[in-house]
């Protein structure tokens, strides 16, 4: 068998899916209500404090290509939606909670439903990537759902767009 040598700087393979599971202090600050729901400065201050440890997990498992853990996101989706004009979001069936191995629930936040045209109206994870990049010598990666994901949350009635062709070429 033949074996392939690796590469530390892209191309290379990178099979990185998913968020990585969230500190626990961190889940409960984005879901705090009332009195408890800390300031955007104050989550910001949280996130910037955990994404540094999970940069160094990364690295130290010997991956060539780091993610912040999208720990800034509610969901791995949450930022097209606050970017992009003509979203909003509704609730989903809480049936999708995310849940730890004792049980303990967090949701996973609402889904995006195009409500008017899109237009996106800011870069949609540069504050993710300017954060990373400096913190790592590997190859940051940063992750952007697929347009094709946000249609998929569509309500009949109240969607913007019936014709899944025009949704896709805005």
């Amino acid at each position: 068998m033949m074996s392939i040598p690796a590469l530390s700087k892209p191309p290379f393979r990178a099979d990185h899916v998913g968020s990585l599971l969230r500190p626990e202090e961190l889940l409960d600050a984005r879901y705090a209500e009332g009195p408890e729901k800390p300031t955007v400065d104050d989550l910001r201050a949280l996130e910037d404090r955990h994404i540094p440890n999970v940069i160094s997990l990364q690295e130290k498992v010997g991956l060539q290509s780091v993610t912040d853990g999208e720990f800034r996101r509610a969901s791995f989706r949450s930022p097209v939606v606050s970017r992009v004009d003509g979203f909003t979001t509704v609730p989903q069936d809480p049936i999708w909670a995310a849940r730890d191995e004792t049980g303990h629930s967090h949701p996973l936040g609402d889904a995006p439903l195009a409500i008017a045209k899109l237009a996106r109206n800011r870069g949609i994870a540069t504050h993710e990537f300017e954060f990373l990049r400096p913190r790592t010598d590997r190859t940051p990666k940063i992750a952007l759902p697929a347009p094709s994901y946000h249609f998929f949350y569509r309500h009949p009635e109240k969607a913007a767009y019936s014709d899944p062709e025009d949704y896709l070429d805005d």
